[in-house]
């Protein structure tokens, strides 16, 4: 990669940082104001435990930058970069207590008595980089909507999808209609057969009904496309699915089975048609009819079972003829 790529990278690490350093030294400030209950009588505490403003900041930039907190894409952040965020919050907790208790008394550096000041510290630092985080996110999406409202003039008339299945995958797929408009598509609904589901809203987008209701729904909603995102849904179920879309006179599209997502993600790239393995809800069996026919080459065969008789002729088409015995 060359070195003016990587610019923009090293300028967004840096700004961070600086955020962090000071998000670290005002959660420092807070909890001596809210130990001790003072504002502006708390002066002689911070002056008297300077170390501590040392020793944190030294402490925990180390330990982001450690868990990989300045390489990350906040716009796409989920529950696993949260629990990052908390588990370098606790790790950088718990050197800056083993530092202050345990390295500075060694060194003959005095050291910060207050353990309650320590833990207060921690909740504010984590609590800080969670929420600049959030903001960095809330702040980047604001600005791709923003650029995307060029998109939306080639976008006049956008398909309205109703998607079937209010699980993680529906979610997934909703989301990244939301973040490109210019893939016109417009979610109007979910539809799920948990009733706990029903009348609540993903990202802003209801719940309408349940899969029985997607005729009545595509005549109300004025549905023009439904997009099953069921991974893990049994053949019957895609079936049953495709057959009240087709009663409701709806195009339909699928996303892989879940055999098909072994990484764990979904995008709209992956939307298709639907497949056959898509009912069997397993990898299709293709058969090597060429080693058969040669296996049974000059033999008799009879086959038993109706399900196989498509097998059976393309294999007989392939047999070389043979004589009749008496």
């Amino acid at each position: 990669m060359k070195a003016e790529n990587n610019k923009p990278i090293g300028l967004r690490i840096r700004y961070l940082m600086f955020i962090d350093l000071g998000c670290i030294l005002l959660a420092i400030v807070l909890s001596f104001v809210i130990r001790y209950e003072a504002l502006i009588s708390v002066w002689p505490y911070l002056r008297q435990n300077w170390t501590l403003f040392v020793l944190a900041p030294l402490i925990r930039l180390p330990v982001y930058y450690g868990f990989r907190l300045y390489r990350r894409l906040w716009r796409y952040a989920s529950m696993r970069e949260f629990k990052v965020i908390v588990l370098a919050g606790i790790a950088g907790s718990v050197l800056v207590f083993a530092a202050n208790f345990g390295l500075l008394p060694l060194l003959g550096i005095y050291h910060c008595p207050a353990r309650s000041i320590l833990v207060l510290e921690g909740g504010l630092s984590i609590a800080f980089l969670g929420g600049t985080r959030f903001l960095l996110r809330l702040l980047q999406e604001r600005m791709t909507r923003e650029d995307a409202t060029g998109l939306k003039a080639f976008v006049q008339n956008p398909r309205r999808v109703l998607i079937v299945g209010a699980g993680d995958a529906g979610a997934m797929i909703l989301r990244e209609m939301q973040h490109n408009p210019g893939l016109g598509l417009q979610a109007v609904g979910f539809v799920d057969d948990d009733p706990a589901k029903l009348h609540m809203r993903i990202h802003g987008v209801p719940v309408l009904g349940t899969r029985e209701d997607i005729p009545a729904l595509a005549k109300r909603c004025r549905i023009d496309q439904a997009i099953i995102a069921m991974p893990t849904a049994s053949g019957k179920a895609i079936k049953d699915t495709v057959a009240f879309c087709k009663e409701a006179s709806v195009s339909f599209k699928t996303i892989p089975g879940i055999y098909e997502l072994l990484d764990g993600s979904v995008s709209v790239s992956q939307i298709r048609d639907i497949q056959l393995e898509d009912l069997l809800r397993r990898e299709p069996i293709h058969t090597d009819v060429n080693g058969i026919g040669r296996y049974l080459g000059q033999a008799r065969v009879l086959v038993t079972g109706a399900g196989g008789v498509p097998s059976a002729r393309s294999c007989a088409a392939r047999l070389p003829p043979t004589t009749p015995t008496a």
